[in-house]
């Protein structure tokens, strides 16, 4: 259900401008229906409103910080750079952002590589790279194939494609026909660099707030 997916999509991607922990951060889909769903996300994109979260109409704020802002800037220099196709975005649009804030457009990225910086970084940003693949299979190597392991999503109606990415991807938590919100009764964690320690929430939670002590003792 493309529609669908794109909507869970934008919705994960761009909330808190993509300042957050398992925001999507790129979107990994097959060559046969890729230009269907780079369409139908760049119009929800396109509907997206940057503004003051206190204004009425306003559906993504601005970056934490002038630094941010930097930061998320170069990686879309970055992928401009490598020969990516920017298709929205990719520009600060306040004049002044000290004064008026530090607002980022909502910006997507297609035909971005495997082992561009896009790809494989976290920006913490609103910025959407789009990787085209043949099968299952690459996808779940390209997923795969970055030091981070966080969260994950599957959108698909073939129920083997789930068991598959499931058991292959290496993320702490995958979602399956639905964006990255985490509910609050089960654990939260992740795996290599977006793991460390015990899972928190849920009912790992006490793990996580308990530092175990094995003692020995010959009296």
């Amino acid at each position: 259900d493309l529609d669908a997916a794109a909507r869970e999509i934008v919705a994960a991607a761009f909330l808190c401008s993509g300042q957050r922990c398992t925001a999507i951060s790129r979107v990994v889909v097959a060559e046969s229906q890729a230009e269907a769903l780079v369409e139908r996300l760049l119009f929800h994109v396109r509907n997206i409103r940057v503004g003051d979260g206190l204004e009425k109409g306003t559906t993504m704020g601005p970056l934490i910080s002038k630094g941010q802002m930097e930061t998320v800037d170069g990686y879309v220099k970055k992928g401009i750079e490598s020969g990516a196709t920017l298709l929205i975005g990719g520009k600060r649009i306040a004049e002044n952002p000290e004064g008026e804030g530090y607002y980022y457009a909502p910006t997507v990225f297609d035909n971005v590589a495997p082992d561009s910086p896009l790809a494989r970084e976290e920006i913490f940003g609103p910025v959407l790279p789009i990787l085209r693949v043949c099968d299952c299979d690459e996808a779940i190597a390209v997923a795969n194939g970055t030091r981070y392991g966080l969260a994950a999503s599957l959108f698909t109606r073939d129920l083997g494609v789930i068991h598959s990415f499931t058991s292959s991807v290496r993320a702490g938590m995958v979602h399956v026909n639905h964006g990255t919100a985490s509910q609050a009764h089960v654990p939260f964690g992740g795996v290599k660099d977006s793991g460390q320690g015990a899972y928190s929430i849920g009912p790992t939670v006490k793990d996580f707030f308990t530092n175990i002590k094995t003692v020995y003792v010959k009296w």
